[in-house]
């Protein structure tokens, strides 16, 4: 019946449309309730057509990629902040692991795990996903100049924030030995 049709939809709701999903959401949609709090670019049919495609791909999750994104969420949920950097990523999640999955991890685990996660899917959410340093636009003394940051980041996507990991049967927020080493690290990289 589609074939040969092409269906051009907006990037993002406008305004009206935001305004009638609300009402939809607050009649009782609860998909709409969840999604429209972490959407504030309008791109609510992403956020829509990705929430079951991250939530397969967070099950199926290799565990260095799972306890990347429990130690993603769980920074979010303690304060960390939007950015989380990638030291403090690569301490905790080491301890989101159990004894035999560190020892079966590959040397570059941490980057195959920020590149499993940082993949996107349907709606062009991912997981996690890095954090492109803005490039300085002056330096300090006033002289101008633009430099890269150096300081290098990662945000879990609003649905990983919001709904965290199903019920898994672990502790919340990770292992209580695992926050001290990294939450240093997080003091020192700003």
């Amino acid at each position: 019946m589609l074939a040969g049709r092409q269906i051009v939809l907006p990037d993002t709701f406008d305004r009206k449309s935001i305004k009638v999903a609300e009402v939809l959401a607050a009649a009782g949609d609860e998909r709409l309730a969840h999604a429209l709090p972490h959407v504030g670019d309008g791109r609510v049919a992403q956020f829509l057509a990705g929430v079951p495609e991250l939530l397969r791909r967070y099950r199926t999750a290799s565990p260095p990629a799972r306890a990347l994104l429990h130690a993603a969420m769980d920074a979010r949920r303690l304060g960390v902040g939007l950015h989380v950097p990638l030291a403090f990523l690569a301490e905790a999640a080491e301890d989101y692991l159990t004894d035999d999955e560190r020892d079966a991890l590959d040397d570059p685990w941490f980057e195959q795990a920020l590149d499993d996660t940082g993949e996107p899917v349907h709606g062009n959410l991912a997981p996690l996903r890095r954090v492109r340093p803005r490039t300085v636009r002056e330096d300090p003394d006033g002289k101008g100049g633009g430099r890269p940051r150096t300081n290098t980041s990662a945000t879990p996507t609003s649905f990983a924030s919001w709904s965290g990991p199903p019920a898994t049967g672990t502790v919340p927020f990770g292992p209580a030995d695992c926050w001290p080493r990294p939450s240093k690290r997080a003091a020192r990289n700003p």
